[in-house]
């Protein structure tokens, strides 16, 4: 068995547009140095699959953070685990990010193969992966309607998509949760609450960066601003950096952290995918319990 299994996410749109063959003729000339891989092009379930069985030193991500999240949920709770890890073959990349990968795949594989091993947290989403953050309100329906937009077939569907989105950036407003934090309940009016796992402490452009991945915390961030000028401030803080300071923050830390809405289904992002139809999103804290790259001194 080769030491290293690359999972190449064949629905992801970098696969899509590159070709799978294309992306392997440009990894595997660096797992040879490494004692060599094997690669395994196929869909999120099947890959999963893959990655239960495998008992090599470590699992490559070809994909975009949902992808990253399926395998490593898969992963979390392995005592034999392989390392992840995940290539910035995404379009935020944000966990590749937060390790320290450069953003270029071949120089991250090479890095993370060359690096020693840590342990990060992981926090658990209603049976899936949390590994950055989500988020609920006005930033969950406009990333709905970026996605539309992304998949529109036409002018006009697209057209649709971006009328849709100013809408929702306008028409920003204050929405009751339910949250249970810790078994504490609480019922709070919010335009935009994120769940994060870790303090979100920098920012690249407009992407929330974390800065430390093993404090055992999920981080609750609610909004006390209303409207679009509330929506634009914290959008300045996420380029600034000053998210976690914010002073138009409540912020509180906990083990595990329950939302709800009080009369509709849920609208909200996880790690940057949007997401409905739940009802309730239960987050629970698994402290340092995912290996990866250490890469925090190619970081500096």
């Amino acid at each position: 068995m080769s030491p290293h299994l690359v999972l190449i996410n064949e629905a992801s749109g970098r696969a899509s547009e590159e070709g799978a063959d294309v992306i392997a003729e440009r990894l595997e000339p660096i797992l040879e140095e490494y004692g060599g891989g094997s690669f395994n092009v196929a869909e999120v379930p099947e890959l999963i699959e893959a990655a239960k069985s495998f008992e090599g030193r470590s699992i490559i991500t070809v994909g975009g953070d949902g992808t990253i999240a399926a395998i490593a949920s898969a992963l979390y709770q392995r005592e034999d685990q392989p390392t992840l890890i995940p290539l910035p073959y995404g379009t935020a990349n944000l966990v590749p990010r937060d390790i320290g990968m450069p953003l270029d795949p071949t120089e991250a594989l090479a890095r993370s193969l060359e690096a020693g091993t840590r342990k990060i947290d992981f926090v658990e989403a209603n049976g899936r992966a949390l590994l950055h953050s989500a988020a609920f309100g006005a930033f969950a329906e406009i990333a709905e309607g970026r996605e539309d937009l992304r998949s529109a077939p036409t002018f006009d569907d697209a057209l649709g998509a971006s009328l849709s989105m100013w809408e929702q950036f306008i028409d920003t407003h204050a929405t009751p949760y339910r949250l249970n934090i810790d078994g504490e309940e609480r019922v709070v009016e919010s335009s935009a609450l994120f769940v994060a796992n870790g303090a979100i402490s920098g920012g690249e452009g407009i992407l929330p960066q974390r800065n430390f991945l093993d404090r055992g915390e999920i981080v609750l961030y609610i909004s006390k601003g209303r409207g679009v000028l509330g929506l634009l401030q914290h959008i300045a803080e996420a380029i600034t950096g000053r998210w976690d300071d914010s002073e138009e923050f409540e912020r509180i830390t906990a083990q595990q952290v329950i939302v709800s809405e009080a009369d509709e289904e849920l609208h909200y992002t996880i790690d940057g995918e949007p997401g409905r139809g739940e009802k309730a999103l239960k987050f629970t804290m698994h402290a340092c319990s995912l290996t990866v790259p250490d890469l925090r001194e190619a970081q500096d």
